[in-house]
């Protein structure tokens, strides 16, 4: 179950690194929303 611990770690810091990224990619909405770029 460690593997199971250590993603659920990368998880949370992949989350926390996404909502930064959104917050900061006011400027590039097209990178929030890869599924409507067209």
């Amino acid at each position: 179950m460690d593997n199971t611990n250590e993603f659920v770690a990368k998880f949370n810091e992949n989350k926390k690194k996404q909502e930064k990224n959104q917050k900061q990619g006011k400027n590039h909405p097209e990178k929030q929303l890869p599924n409507q770029s067209h």
